[in-house]
């Protein structure tokens, strides 16, 4: 099972004035996420005095990621998030190396077409949240 725990880091800024629906969001996600099978572990941290926060997701393999993204967490939350918040960039933690380049469509990754390279990077605007999520899936 070790070899195929995926965590993913995504790291975000809350929007001004956005805090309360900000935490109340994160609240539900936790919530729907922990209780979704196949999650080892759904963390929020922040960055003190500021207003960026990185969610440590942990799950058993990819099958369990995919579920997660097909989910109600992700499908029902998620937009609702883009709305108080910005992504800032979401990363693989499963190789300990990070090595990134920039691609033509925003999105910056060690190679543009293989997302399960060294500590992959992508970093991408709120609006294409959907496009990276779905690149994640096509390629765990």
């Amino acid at each position: 099972m070790i070899g195929k725990v995926v965590r993913l880091a995504v790291s975000l800024t809350i929007n001004e004035g956005q805090t309360e629906a900000f935490n109340s969001i994160a609240k539900a996600m936790t919530e729907g996420s922990k209780s979704e099978p196949g999650t080892l572990g759904y963390e929020w941290f922040a960055d003190v005095g500021s207003k960026r926060f990185t969610l440590l997701e942990t799950y058993v393999d990819a099958a369990a990621v995919e579920a997660h993204f097909m989910g109600p967490v992700v499908q029902q939350w998620v937009p609702k998030l883009a709305a108080v918040c910005s992504v800032n960039r979401i990363r693989d933690l499963r190789r300990p190396r990070a090595k990134s380049c920039r691609n033509g469509c925003g999105i910056r990754s060690r190679d543009p077409e293989v997302l399960d390279g060294d500590r992959t990077v992508i970093s991408a605007t709120t609006s294409r949240v959907p496009e990276v999520v779905a690149l994640v899936q096509k390629r765990l």
